[in-house]
C-alpha cells in the first residue's frame, strides 16, 4: 500500500510540475515597428525590453524589433527624446511614440556651445515651432510674436514682407540701435537691412528653423559682448539624422488676405452736410458723385506659399535640404512679395566622430513689387468724395485730378498743375501712375568643424567660418501722369552690395572630476567685418514740346530734367574680440558661470576702441537638495541670480571718429572765373566737412538678474519668473551743440543714462493629457506676461540745465514740425510732451496752461501672450492672443484734419474727414466768429489727440485634423483665420505702431488660410 500510495502522490506531484511549467516557461516571439507619433517615420535603435528581466532588444533600420518573451509579458519601448510607453507583448504591434517636451528641452543653445536646460544659469528661454498653432508664418518674427516674455514684437503695417521691431527687455538706447543681435547656426547677422528687403529675418524660411532661443540677461548675453545690450535671438535650423532613411516633407497652403479694417470718414451726403455747416460759401464748387475710395483702393489678396524638403542620413553623413516659395498680395494694387528659398545642411562625421563638420547654406531671392501704402491710405481717406475716380483728363492718364483749368482746356499748353500736398491726389491714379520694384538676392554660409583629440577627449577644438552677402537694387519710376509729384515723373534707381565676414576659434575643456564636480572652461577669438556699398541715381522729367495725339488734342514729349548720380559709397567697420567662459558644477546643484569678452570696434578713435564685458551668474537646484528630493509633487525648483555688462557701437556710422570731407553733387560746383577752349566756363568740385567726435565710446549696459524655475507633476506644469534691473551709461544721442565748434550743428555724443526694470512670467502647462486613454484627448496652455519700466536717469549736455533731445521722426503735421515727443532726464524715453486742454463754460476746448507737461509714452506697461491647444482624436484646434497694455497712441491723422481744418477748401480743392474728427470739430471752431478757441499751432500738439491704445489682438485660430492609419504617408489638414480680431479703445486704424505716432498705416488685413501637411 505505501508503495501505491507513494507512487500516487509522485504522479500528481511530476503532473502539477509538467503543468507549472508549462504556464511559467511558456514562451512567445513579439513583433512589431516602432513609429515617430508625429513623422510617421521608423525610430532606429529604439530600446524594446521585457519588463521585470534584462531580455530585450533595439530596432533595426526600418524600425523592426522581434523579441521572445514569456506569454502575457510586457514590453517596455524607450528612445531618447521620446516619453516611454509600456505595452503587452503581441505580434505585428504598432508602437508610436510621442515627443517628451521635458526631454526636447534639456538642451538649449546658448552663445557658443550648449548647456543642459537645468543646468543654465542666465535668463534663457528656448522655444520650438509648434507646428499645429503656429497660424500664418512668412517670417520667423510670425514664429516669435507673443510666445516668449519679455520679447515685444511689432510688425511694420501690413504691407507683404514689412518690417518688424523687436524689443528684448525694453529699449536701452536713445540713438544708437536697440534691435537685438540675432545669430543664425552660429553666424551673427548684421542687422541693417539691404535694398529690397525690409525685414531681416525674411531671409530664413521658417519651415527650415528647428528651435529659437532667446538670451536676456547680461551673464546669457555677454559672450557675444558688443551689440548684445538689447538681447540676442539665436535660431538654429533643422538638420539631418545619422543612419535614417530619406523622409520627404510637404507642407503648402494658400491663403486670401482680406481688408477688414478701414477708417470711417464722411460719404458723400455727410460731407455735403458738414461743407454746409463749417464753409456753406463753399458748397457750390462740390461734386456730384458718391466714391467710397477706401472701397476703390483696396482689394482681396491671394497668396499661396510651398515648402519641400528631404531629411536622412547615411551612418556618417546626416543631410537635410529644402525648397520654399512664397507669394504674398497685398489688400491693394501693385502690393507684392514673392520670395524663392533653399537651404542645405550636411553634417559629415570622421574618425569615429572625433572629428565633425556642420555645414550650412542658405539662399534667397526676394521679388517686392511697392506702392505708397500709408500715402495712399492718407489719400483715400482725405480725397472728396464726391468726386469720380476717372474723367477725360488725358493729362492724368484719364483720372480725375484738381487742376486750375477745366478739362476742356487740357489742350492749351498754358495749364499749370496744383502741389498735390495742398489738395491732395486721387488715390486710385496715385497706385496707378507709380512702378516702384526691388530685387534682393542673399546668400548664408558658415562652416563649422569640431575636433575632438584622440587621446584627451576631454578638450575640444572648434572652428567656424561663414559669409552672409545680399544684393538689392530697386527701382522706382512715377509716371508723368502723375499728380503733385516735382517735375512731371521721375525715375529713381538704387542699389546696394553687403557682406558680413565672420571667424571664430576656440577651444573647450569638459571634465568630470567624479559625480558631485563638473567642470567645463571655454576660451575663443572671433574676428568680423561688415561692409556695405551703396549706389543711387535718379532724374526728374520736365515739359519740352507738344505733340498732336490725333484726337484734337496734345499731349507732352518729356526729356531729363536733371541727373543726379552719386557715386558708389562704401561704408565698412571691423569687430575684433577674444572671449572665454567657465563653468562649474557641484554636488549636481550649485552652478557657477563666469564669461569675459573683449571687443575691439574700429568705429571708435584710439584709446575708446576696446570695450570689457564681465559677467557672473550662480545657479541653485533647490530642488535636489535632501528636504526636497523626495517631494515628488516637485519636479524642479531652481534658483539663478545673475549680473553682467553688455556694450552697443552700432550707431550707423562707421567713421564717426575721423575728420571726413564729402564730395558735393554736381549742382553744387562753384568756377572761378576760368573758361574752357569751347569758351564755356570751368566749374570745380567741392567738398564738405562731416560731423566726427574722436571722444565717442561704447554705451554700456549692467544688468542684474534674479530667477526662479519651476515645475510640478513631473513637468506638466513648468513655469518661471524673472526679476531683472538694467542700466545703460554713456547713451548715445544725436544732439545739437554750439555753432563753429565742430563740422556740425549736430552730432553723436555720450550723454547721459538710462534704466529698465521688469517682472517676467511664462507658464506652460498640459492641463489635461489622456491621449493614451480612450477619451483621446489633451489640452496645452502657454502663458507669459512682461511688465517693464523705463526711465532716463539722467541726461546733460554740460551746457543747458534744461536739456532734452527731441525725437526724431515724429514731428507734429502742423506749423513748423516741433517734435511731439522728447529725451529728457526722469521721464521714459520718447515721452510725449504736449498742451493740457480743458472745457471752457461754453463747451469748447481751450488751453489749459502755456507749458507743454510729459503726458504718456508709447510703449507699453505691460505684454501678454496666451496659446491654448485642444487635441482630440485626430483633430486639433489651437488659438493665439496678445496683449499690449499701458501704450499710448497720437492720432496724428485726426490732428491734422482738425488742426488744418481751415484748409479744407483749398485752391478750389476740398478735402474729406474723418467722421469722428468731423463731429469733433465744434469743439475748437466757433462758427459764428469763424474762429479756433486754440490756435491750430498748440492744437496739433495737445492732449486732444493722445489715446490709450491698449489693445487685445487674436493673432490666430487654427483647426487641423490628421490622417495617419496609412503607414506611409501621414497628412494634416487645416485651416486658419489670422488676426481675426482686436479689441481696443483706440478711435484710429490700428493702436499697434512701434513709435507711438499714427500717421496712417498700411491696415493689417485678416487672413484665411487652409493648408496641408504630409510626411511621406
Amino acid at each position: 500500500m505505501k508503495n501505491k500510495t507513494f507512487s500516487l502522490w509522485r504522479g500528481l506531484a511530476v503532473g502539477v510540475l509538467m503543468l507549472f511549467s508549462a504556464s511559467v516557461f511558456a514562451q512567445t516571439t513579439a513583433t512589431g515597428v516602432v513609429e515617430d507619433a508625429a513623422s510617421g517615420e521608423p525610430i532606429i535603435g529604439a530600446s524594446i525590453l521585457e519588463v521585470g528581466t534584462t531580455n530585450g532588444t533595439i530596432t533595426d533600420f526600418d524600425g523592426n524589433f522581434t523579441l521572445t518573451v514569456a506569454d502575457g509579458a510586457t514590453l517596455e519601448i524607450s528612445y531618447i527624446g521620446y516619453k516611454t510607453q509600456s505595452l503587452p507583448a503581441g505580434q505585428n504591434m504598432k508602437v508610436r511614440l510621442g515627443e517628451d517636451n521635458e526631454l526636447l528641452d534639456e538642451v538649449v543653445v546658448v552663445g557658443y556651445g550648449v548647456v543642459k536646460k537645468n543646468d543654465a544659469t542666465g535668463s534663457v528661454t528656448a522655444i520650438k515651432p509648434d507646428d499645429m498653432n503656429k497660424g500664418l508664418t512668412t517670417t520667423a518674427t510670425d514664429m516669435l510674436s507673443g510666445k516668449v516674455a519679455g520679447v515685444n514684437i511689432t510688425t511694420d503695417g501690413g504691407a507683404p514682407g514689412a518690417g518688424s521691431t523687436i524689443r528684448i527687455r525694453g529699449g536701452s538706447s536713445l540713438n544708437a540701435s536697440n534691435d537685438p543681435l540675432i545669430v543664425i547656426d552660429g553666424l551673427a547677422m548684421d542687422n541693417n537691412g539691404i535694398q529690397g528687403m525690409s525685414n531681416i529675418l525674411s531671409m530664413v524660411n521658417p519651415n527650415d528653423i528647428e528651435t529659437f532661443t532667446v538670451l536676456k540677461d547680461a551673464s546669457a548675453t555677454a559672450i557675444y559682448g558688443s551689440r548684445a545690450s538689447n538681447g540676442v535671438i539665436l535660431i538654429t535650423t533643422k538638420k539631418g539624422a545619422a543612419g535614417s532613411k530619406p523622409k520627404f516633407q510637404y507642407d503648402g497652403n494658400v491663403s486670401a488676405n482680406i481688408p477688414a479694417y478701414r477708417l470711417n470718414v464722411l460719404n458723400a451726403s455727410e460731407y455735403r452736410d458738414f461743407i454746409g455747416t463749417y464753409f456753406p460759401e463753399q458748397v457750390g464748387g462740390l461734386g456730384t458723385e458718391d466714391t467710397d475710395w477706401q472701397k476703390e483702393i483696396f482689394r482681396v489678396g491671394v497668396n499661396t506659399d510651398h515648402n519641400f524638403s528631404i531629411t536622412g542620413g547615411t551612418k556618417h553623413m546626416p543631410y537635410r535640404a529644402s525648397l520654399g516659395y512664397t507669394l504674398q498680395n497685398g489688400i491693394m494694387d501693385k502690393s507684392q512679395m514673392q520670395r524663392v528659398t533653399a537651404a542645405i545642411n550636411l553634417s559629415p562625421s570622421f574618425l569615429d566622430k572625433h572629428l565633425t563638420f556642420n555645414l550650412n547654406a542658405k539662399g534667397m531671392y526676394l521679388y517686392n513689387k511697392y506702392n505708397d501704402g500709408s500715402g495712399i491710405v492718407s489719400s483715400a481717406i482725405s480725397y472728396d468724395p464726391t468726386l469720380p475716380v476717372k474723367s477725360d483728363m488725358r493729362e492724368f492718364g484719364g483720372y480725375y485730378q484738381y487742376s486750375t483749368v477745366l478739362p476742356s482746356s487740357w489742350a492749351d499748353p498754358t495749364w499749370t498743375r496744383i502741389n498735390a500736398e495742398n489738395v491732395g491726389q486721387n488715390p486710385v491714379a496715385q497706385i496707378a501712375n507709380r512702378d516702384d520694384v526691388a530685387h534682393t538676392g542673399i546668400f548664408i554660409g558658415n562652416i563649422e568643424a569640431d575636433y575632438k583629440i584622440h587621446g584627451f577627449e576631454d578638450l575640444h577644438l572648434h572652428a567656424n567660418f561663414g559669409a552672409d552677402y545680399s544684393h538689392g537694387e530697386e527701382t522706382n519710376d512715377i509716371s508723368p501722369y502723375s499728380f503733385g509729384n516735382n517735375y512731371f515723373g521721375y525715375h529713381q534707381f538704387s542699389s546696394a552690395d553687403k557682406y558680413n565676414l565672420q571667424f571664430n576659434a576656440y577651444a573647450q575643456y569638459y571634465k568630470d572630476f567624479n559625480e558631485n564636480h563638473h567642470f567645463d572652461a571655454m576660451i575663443g577669438y572671433e574676428w568680423q567685418h561688415f561692409h556695405k556699398t551703396l549706389y543711387n541715381n535718379s532724374y526728374g522729367l520736365y515739359q519740352d514740346t507738344w505733340t498732336a495725339d490725333g484726337l484734337g488734342g496734345k499731349y507732352y514729349n518729356y526729356i531729363d530734367y536733371y541727373t543726379k548720380a552719386d557715386p558708389h559709397i562704401a561704408n565698412e567697420n571691423y569687430l575684433v574680440s577674444f572671449f572665454g567662459r567657465l563653468n562649474y558644477i557641484a554636488l549636481n546643484r550649485y552652478m557657477v558661470t563666469v564669461t569675459l569678452r573683449g571687443d575691439g570696434s574700429s568705429k571708435f578713435a584710439k584709446g575708446n576702441r576696446w570695450g570689457l564685458f564681465p559677467s557672473v551668474a550662480l545657479g541653485w537646484k533647490i530642488k535636489e537638495e535632501a528636504f526636497l528630493r523626495d517631494v515628488n509633487w516637485l519636479s524642479e525648483l531652481k534658483l539663478r541670480l545673475g549680473y553682467g555688462i553688455t556694450g552697443q557701437q552700432d550707431i550707423g556710422d562707421d567713421y564717426i571718429s575721423l575728420i571726413r570731407y564729402t564730395k558735393s553733387i554736381d549742382y553744387a560746383q562753384i568756377t572761378l572765373g576760368e573758361k574752357n577752349e569751347d569758351g564755356t566756363y570751368k566749374y570745380y568740385d567741392t567738398y564738405r566737412p562731416e560731423a566726427y567726435n574722436k571722444d565717442l565710446t561704447w554705451e554700456k549696459t549692467t544688468t542684474y538678474n534674479a530667477g526662479l524655475d519651476f515645475g510640478f507633476m513631473k513637468g506638466r506644469f513648468t513655469g518661471s519668473v524673472d526679476y531683472y534691473y538694467r542700466k545703460t551709461t554713456d547713451l548715445i544721442a544725436y544732439v545739437n551743440i554750439p555753432s563753429g565748434i565742430n563740422f556740425s550743428n549736430k552730432i553723436n555724443k555720450n550723454i547721459g543714462s538710462l534704466s529698465n526694470q521688469g517682472v517676467e512670467v511664462m507658464l506652460n502647462a498640459t492641463a489635461i493629457d489622456k491621449m493614451s486613454r480612450p477619451s483621446k484627448f489633451k489640452w496645452d496652455l502657454g502663458f507669459n506676461f512682461t511688465w517693464n519700466k523705463n526711465k532716463i536717469e539722467s541726461l546733460s549736455d554740460g551746457v543747458d540745465q534744461d536739456f532734452f533731445v527731441e525725437v526724431d521722426g515724429t514731428a507734429r503735421s502742423y506749423g513748423n514740425g516741433v517734435a511731439l515727443q522728447r529725451h529728457q532726464e526722469g521721464y521714459a524715453a520718447s515721452t510725449f510732451f504736449l498742451y493740457k486742454t480743458k472745457v471752457n463754460e461754453d463747451g469748447y476746448i481751450e488751453l489749459d496752461g502755456n507749458e507743454r507737461v510729459a503726458m504718456h509714452k508709447p510703449a507699453p506697461d505691460f505684454t501678454l501672450g496666451l496659446q491654448s491647444k485642444w487635441q482630440f482624436y485626430h483633430f486639433d484646434i489651437g488659438i493665439s492672443f496678445r496683449a499690449s497694455i499701458g501704450n499710448y497712441v497720437y492720432n496724428n491723422v485726426k490732428a491734422g484734419q482738425i488742426s488744418n481744418g481751415a484748409n479744407t477748401v483749398q485752391y478750389g480743392a476740398y478735402k474729406n474727414w474723418l467722421s469722428d474728427a468731423a463731429a469733433d470739430y465744434g469743439k475748437y471752431y466757433n462758427t459764428k466768429t469763424k474762429s479756433f478757441t486754440i490756435d491750430p499751432e498748440y492744437l496739433s500738439l495737445s492732449d486732444q489727440f493722445l489715446e490709450n491704445g491698449s489693445f487685445l489682438r487674436c493673432d490666430n485660430i487654427t483647426i487641423g485634423y490628421t490622417f495617419d492609419k496609412n503607414e506611409k504617408l501621414k497628412a494634416r489638414l487645416y485651416g486658419t483665420v489670422q488676426n481675426p480680431f482686436i479689441i481696443t479703445g483706440y478711435s484710429g486704424l490700428d493702436p499697434e505702431i512701434s513709435n507711438g505716432i499714427d500717421n496712417s498705416i498700411y491696415p493689417r488685413s485678416i487672413t484665411v488660410l487652409v493648408g496641408v501637411n504630409m510626411n511621406f
